[in-house]
């Protein structure tokens, strides 16, 4: 049986055949390997997952951001930032194994330690990464297989310093003591922001309620203050009452304009992102994409600007391909293929990506 599998089920007598081949080369290529198929894995997880498509575009229609350039920074990442990590990891891990065995009568060095590490991180890292791809429930088997890491774990640091078993567990029992609270306490500030997130989506619930049905009585039952003095405003249309942090404010005086169909108002909002929003959801309410003119025409390094942002987002929301023809050129062709309803249009882009990029985008607003 290939070393790589028995040492799921027999990691004793691997390790014991094993650790006189200890070698720290030998050790950092099967982590390196490893750590590229495991890469490789994760990335056409990431471009196959349906919800991978959708969020790129979404963020291609908010923000002036590339999705080609988000899906090289997720292949860096998987590619060459997921092994180095690994690799330093797999250092630490044995260098402090290393220094506490010693404190036992452990005997041996940190480099045997490091091979055997790299023999059942193989079998645990392909096959935890493989049912992680798994939807919905593939996480949770993973996690139930990266508890099982302890085990094997256990016995390379038993047969690398020739402990006992017991010692051993204590080894990397103390390190673990230590380290546990500082990890688990972001984890337990990030559960109680998002207890805190839950009441705030109840109140965010009430708020789009009170705002679609323009009745301030469903305010009263929004708990958190700001929220509450906000649903007030707007659906009193004072925008002078808005308050909160800055994107609250920004919020509640987008919801007044488009309230009152008022694209001057937008004006007051700071955020560029929500300042656009605002004008172009009263833009395609009203039909009016001379709205646009009110936002900068200013051009950044990318060509984009609110203005033109606004002209995409009308044209392809209002099928209006004079908008179309107002907005960056990289984008145009798109929003002329989707206000024509013209899938073809989308061939007179340049490059196989961009052609696939306007027709996932076509297909989108099509099922809208």
């Amino acid at each position: 049986m290939n070393k790589f599998l028995k040492v799921l089920i027999k990691p004793s007598e691997v390790f014991r055949e094993e650790k006189e081949k200890a070698s720290i080369r030998k050790a950092l290529l099967i982590f390196l390997l490893t750590s590229l198929i495991i890469g490789i894995i994760n990335v056409i997880g990431f471009f196959l997952n349906p919800k991978t498509i959708f969020l790129l575009r979404i963020i291609n229609l908010i923000l002036p951001i590339q999705p080609r350039l988000i899906q090289l920074i997720i292949v860096i990442f998987f590619l060459i930032f997921l092994p180095i990590i690994t690799i330093i990891t797999a250092f630490l891990s044995s260098l402090f194994g290393f220094f506490i065995s010693r404190i036992f009568g452990g005997t041996g060095n940190y480099r045997t330690l490091l091979y055997l590490s790299s023999i059942y991180y193989v079998p645990l890292g392909l096959i935890t990464t493989i049912l992680s791809q798994i939807p919905e429930i593939g996480q949770y088997i993973a996690y139930i297989a990266m508890i099982y890491v302890i085990y094997p774990f256990t016995i390379a640091l038993k047969e690398s310093f020739n402990l006992s078993f017991k010692k051993a567990i204590v080894v990397w029992l103390i390190p673990t003591l230590i380290i546990l609270p500082i990890i688990s306490y972001p984890i337990l500030k990030d559960w109680h922001q998002r207890y805190e997130l839950k009441k705030l989506s109840s109140d965010v619930d009430f708020l789009l309620d009170a705002i679609k049905s323009d009745n301030i009585n469903i305010c009263k039952s929004i708990f958190d203050s700001v929220i509450k003095n906000n649903c007030n405003a707007i659906i009193n249309r004072n925008p002078k009452k808005c308050s909160g942090q800055e994107n609250q404010i920004d919020s509640c005086l987008k919801y007044i304009a488009k309230k009152t169909n008022d694209a001057d108002s937008c004006s007051s909002i700071k955020s560029s992102n929500t300042r656009i929003e605002c004008v172009t959801e009263i833009a395609i309410a009203t039909k009016d994409r001379e709205l646009c003119n009110k936002l900068s025409g200013e051009l950044d390094k990318l060509n984009w600007s609110e203005r033109r942002e606004c002209f995409y987002r009308v044209g392809i929301n209002l099928k209006d391909v004079s908008s179309c023809s107002l907005t960056d050129e990289d984008r145009r062709v798109t929003c002329t293929a989707i206000a024509e309803n013209d899938i073809g249009i989308c061939g007179q882009l340049k490059t196989s990506y961009e052609i696939q990029d306007c027709e996932r985008i076509f297909h989108y607003f099509l099922k809208k």
